[in-house]
């Protein structure tokens, strides 16, 4: 099937407008979980700062994770205005070494609130990357 122009810049709106309104009905709750990728998954916004809450700037916040993986991982990526401002990837996984915890702060981000993906991934066998959830949600000021 072959789309043309108009179709997908029609796609690409409605992508953008469930984007727009997903973020601020998962803040609201302070996490979510969404599927997506072969590898199967759940992740979820957890407040280490204020439990319960939707994080703000500023916090710690961390992940729950379900995974089939062996070895999952979360990338989050925060952006204001359409530019990065934090990025910051941690292991969900028995053995791993290092902190679990994102602190949303950055020399780039010094105030304000953002716009964040967290992607719950994992590499395959051939060292590919898999995606197994992916989480947009809103960081408030």
């Amino acid at each position: 099937m072959r789309l043309t122009t108009g179709k997908l810049a029609l796609r690409a709106i409605i992508v953008v407008g469930v984007l727009a309104v997903a973020p601020s009905a998962y803040a609201a709750k302070g996490g979510g979980k969404s599927g997506g990728g072969s590898g199967g998954g759940s992740v979820r916004v957890v407040n280490v700062t204020a439990p319960g809450t939707a994080p703000s700037h500023g916090q710690t916040i961390t992940f729950s994770v379900t995974s089939s993986a062996s070895q999952p991982y979360v990338q989050l990526n925060c952006f204001q205005g359409g530019s990065i401002v934090y990025s910051h990837q941690a292991g969900f996984y028995a053995g791993y070494p290092w902190s679990h915890n994102y602190v949303l702060s950055s020399n780039s981000w010094v105030s304000g609130s953002a716009a964040c993906t967290a992607t719950l991934e994992h590499n395959s066998n051939r060292g590919t990357t898999v995606t197994d959830a992916t989480l947009n949600f809103t960081v408030n000021a």
